[in-house]
């Protein structure tokens, strides 16, 4: 029961966000709608918190620990990227991470997708070179 009230506390903090930006909308003050912008930035870190938690396969106790970090404070973007994204290889979430950011140089980005490929068509053999050339042109 207190593991399962631990996994919802992200949800939770998730939930209180999102009324907060509707509240800050529809006011008349000025700092109110100043913060629209901080709150949806702290909703789409949540997001992607949430997504990564939901990736993670937990098979060992160190695994565990990990995954319990994401019922803690909303962490830091390159904290998510660098921790978490890049050694799990969860390519997408890098891709949603680097969008959130506003990164969009075009070499990381190509090489997120040649990997989502890569990933996807893992079981089906080796992806062909003529659909990765195409990925260049």
């Amino acid at each position: 029961m207190l593991e399962r009230n631990k996994a919802n506390l992200i949800l939770q903090r998730f939930a209180s966000l999102s009324p907060a930006i509707i509240r800050a909308q529809a006011g008349a003050d000025t700092k109110a709608k100043a913060m629209i912008q901080d709150f949806r930035d702290k909703v789409e870190v949540a997001h992607i918190q949430m997504a990564i938690k939901e990736s993670m396969n937990v098979h060992t106790q160190r695994q565990q620990e990990v995954v319990k970090l994401f019922d803690g404070p909303i962490l830091p973007l390159q904290e998510l990227l660098q921790k978490f994204s890049i050694p799990y290889e969860l390519y997408k979430v890098q891709l949603a991470i680097f969008h959130c950011a506003n990164l969009y140089r075009e070499e990381p980005i190509m090489a997120l997708w040649e990997n989502i490929i890569q990933s996807e068509f893992k079981h089906e053999g080796e992806v062909s070179e003529r659909l990765l050339c195409t990925l260049h042109e």
